[in-house]
Order: C-alpha cells, then structure tokens, then sequence
C-alpha cells in the first residue's frame, strides 16, 4: 500500500513538472502546484473518481487536466478556448505527449 501512494505521488509530482513548463506563472505558486499534485494522486489512487483541475486561470480556464480515458488514473491536457488556435492545439499534443511518457 505504501509503495503503491508513493508511486502515486511520484508520477503527480512528475505531472506537476511538466504543467510548470508550460505554465511557469502559475506553476510558480507553490500551493497551486501542491493542490494539483495532491488532486492528481488521488485520482491516480482511484481511477473511479471525478478530476478536472484549472491550469491557467479559474477567471479564464482555457485549460484544464482532466482524466486520460484510454488509461485510467493518468491525466491529460485540454483546451477549452472557444476557439482554440493552432498554438493552443501544438500546445496541448505537446503536454500531452509528455504526460503520455509518465
């Protein structure tokens, strides 16, 4: 059990680290880092739960982590802009592809 919520918040934290790349102005909070981290443990530990975590600004939320659905307890990246430009799409395959690698 204890190996098992170590691996948890060892891939959160890893999903933390890619999310600050991308998203360094936000990232630099240390307590937003840590409730993203802790959400994303806890739905690495029950796949059966709910997750969706704001990632830019809870006044704009253009992007959030939500769940991987092809592998459960692993998250992906999505872009919720109305209209999303071709940045924002490279954007999201590029986190995606690195959350895919964790």
């Amino acid at each position: 059990m204890r190996i098992r919520k170590h691996a948890h918040a060892e891939y959160a934290r890893q999903v933390v680290m890619v999310l600050a790349d991308h998203f360094p102005e936000l990232m630099a909070d240390r307590l937003l880092g840590d409730v993203i981290g802790d959400a994303v443990a806890r739905y690495a530990g029950d796949p059966g739960g709910r997750l969706e975590c704001i990632v830019d600004s809870a006044t704009v939320a253009n992007w959030r982590l939500r769940p991987e659905r092809t592998r459960p307890g692993r998250v992906r990246i999505a872009c919720y802009r109305l209209d999303p430009t071709a940045a924002d799409r490279d954007r999201e395959q590029a986190i995606n592809a690195r959350l895919a690698q964790l």
